[in-house]
């Protein structure tokens, strides 16, 4: 089998970084970009790949299509001009059509799309633009621009000096294909005719954007085939299907998808927004090759739909899919009832009971529920380093030093029942020596060795991970972080051979560190001897403690571990104080948080702070 290609689309700067890493870089084909991106912001677009991607495959979709809609619908932004408000062009659009030149650059001043006789007579000179935007508009802007004081970040590069970096394929002039319009078609094949005289047959790939309903209509399928088979010289084809999300449409769709491709003739057909059933369509031949975003992108609209931040979506390995979290809930559960109803405790005890007593849920078996809650975890995970800002560290650096400043450090103890490692990051900053209070090895050094303070997490952390031959315990900090036991890799080693014949009968081995993670769940059962080993430090220090200091902590039902402890520490400290922080403003939720507290502590020794940390 021929190797696919697998095309990222850059979409704005700040992907760059995760274009960069190299288990990104090592898997995909190249790189795509949109013209209005490459537009945008030309020069440093031009000189990331100068910089970082000198040798990878890369394309520009022109994005010609635009001429076909409303101008001020889709492409323009009131603005203040003089006092008065006026409705403009956004400024890649404007950019790019004054490259295409007349007719498409009238646009900028009538604001009216355009139609096919408005683009009869020009057809060929609006090829020989396109395609010359395409091969220098990205070197004549960073050109034009490293010569700026400041600007010419890339001059040490001198292997790449004398290489003009330009585009793998050249895609020619495009148009919208649709039931209701029929003579863009007619345009599209004039446009590919032309380009094949200004450049070499391997380099022109046109592009196929159409919409899905086209798929019901035989003869307009078989007359788009036909008109594309019809030139000769042509190796490759881009696809775009107008909103095509692969995993909403019916059967139908899809196999209708599979009937039209099948028309082409010897052409290596690439979908530029694919997912996972593209793929497959490449095991199969059927495609040569799809594109999508880092995290997005596998399918869209050709009409541009703004406002607002989209809604997340998470992807789910095992079931190949990206889907609303409420959507994953209703159809893992098939209850509607679930995402306002149940918190995350009820979801993880309904899978975790599941599990335990080796039943289904719906169609997934045990084996599948656990790959799901697996999910489930690194979700949470993602939600928590999305959450923590640099400003909110620093605030919260400010607040913890004030916290522990007017006590006597020996005798004050963390207990932090969350995955993040903040509170320590913090606390090394200040100067200080975490114990964790169990044996585990550190992958990080502190620059000096302060006072010691005892930070204890019975829920485990995202810093640690556990072996799970061993059970040795290691923990690292940001920037750091370690996949293999350096005591038992080496068992792996040494009985390769048995475990690869023991592989062959579907036994799996996990040679790798694990998370050690204790998820919101009412099944707290702690497997891991470490984590005992904390719980019973917790007591020890609850029940000798003169103050207890809660912050953002709202004492959970499902948090019954710390619940038992808390009843008998307290039940033999019955005078202490307790400092209760939290942030509501809901009388209803302090009354709900109130009432957690008080089902524990008497009311004499409680004391609630509702403004925060």
């Amino acid at each position: 089998m021929q190797p696919i290609n697998h095309y990222i689309r850059f979409g704005s700067n700040k992907e760059a970084k995760i274009l960069r890493n190299r288990s990104i870089r090592g898997k995909t084909s190249g790189l795509t970009m949109n013209a209005n991106v490459i537009a945008h912001t030309p020069a440093s677009i031009y000189g990331m790949l100068f910089a970082s991607f000198p040798d990878i495959d890369f394309f520009i979709d022109p994005q010609t299509y635009i001429v076909q809609f409303d101008p001020i619908k889709y492409y323009s932004s009131e603005k203040i001009k003089n006092g008065t408000k006026v409705t403009l062009l956004k400024n890649s659009v404007h950019t790019l059509l004054s490259e295409y030149g007349e007719p498409v650059s009238t646009i900028i001043n009538d604001m009216e799309r355009l139609y096919p006789p408005d683009l009869k007579n020009s057809i060929d000179e609006l090829t020989r633009n396109v395609i010359n935007f395409q091969k220098y508009f990205l070197v004549n802007s960073y050109e034009s621009k490293k010569t700026e004081d400041g600007y010419d970040d890339y001059s040490d590069h001198e292997e790449y000096e004398e290489k003009i970096i330009e585009p793998k394929y050249l895609i020619p002039p495009y148009f919208f294909l649709s039931l209701d319009e029929e003579d863009w078609l007619q345009l599209n094949i004039r446009s590919i005719r032309k380009a094949l005289k200004l450049e070499k047959p391997e380099k022109i790939a046109p592009e196929i954007v159409m919409e899905k309903q086209i798929f019901f209509s035989e003869s307009h399928m078989n007359d788009i085939a036909k008109a594309y088979n019809s030139i000769d010289g042509i190796e490759t084809l881009f696809i775009w299907i107008d909103d095509f999300d692969e995993t909403g449409v019916s059967a139908g769709y899809l196999k209708k998808l599979i009937r039209f491709l099948e028309k082409f003739e010897n052409k290596k057909i690439i979908n530029l927004y694919g997912g996972y059933f593209s793929l497959i369509l490449c095991k199969e031949g059927i495609l040569k090759g799809f594109c999508h975003g880092p995290g997005y992108g596998e399918h869209r609209g050709v009409k541009p739909v703004g406002g607002g931040i989209p809604k997340a979506q998470y992807y789910l390995p095992h079931l190949s899919k990206r889907i609303k979290f409420e959507g994953f809930l209703k159809s893992l559960f098939g209850r509607d009832w679930l995402p306002g109803n149940s918190s995350l405790e009820d979801i993880y005890t309904i899978v975790d009971t599941a599990i335990l007593r080796q039943r289904n849920i719906g169609i997934f078996d045990p084996s599948a529920l656990f790959r799901i809650r697996e999910s489930l975890d690194r979700l949470i995970l993602y939600i928590v380093n999305k959450d923590i800002l640099p400003e909110d560290i620093e605030q919260y650096g400010k607040k913890v030093s004030k916290l522990i400043g007017g006590r006597n450090v020996w005798n004050t103890e963390f207990i932090s029942l969350n995955w993040d490692y903040l509170v320590e990051r913090i606390l090394i900053d200040l100067g200080y020596w975490i114990d964790y209070g169990i044996p585990l090895e550190r992958t990080y050094t502190h620059n000096k060795r302060g006072p010691t303070i005892l930070v204890l997490k019975p829920h485990g952390s995202l810093n640690w991970k556990l072996c799970p031959i061993c059970e040795k315990i290691y923990a690292f900090m940001e920037h750091e972080n370690i996949f293999q036991c350096a005591n038992c890799q080496a068992i792996y080693e040494t009985k390769k051979e048995i475990i690869e014949v023991l592989q062959t009968l579907d036994v799996n081995f996990n040679s790798g560190l694990l998370p050690l993670l204790v998820s919101p769940t009412f099944l707290k059962v702690q497997s891991v001897p470490q984590l005992n080993i904390i719980m019973q430090e917790i007591y020890f220090h609850l029940s000798n403690a003169d103050e207890l200091i809660f912050i953002g902590y709202s004492l959970p039902i499902s948090d019954h571990d710390i619940r038992e402890l808390l009843i008998k520490a307290y039940s033999i400290k019955p005078k202490i104080k307790v400092n209760v922080i939290l942030k509501s403003s809901s009388d209803t939720e302090k009354t709900e948080l109130t009432h957690h507290y008080s089902s524990i502590f008497d009311d004499s020794v409680l004391n609630f702070h509702w403004d925060g940390f």
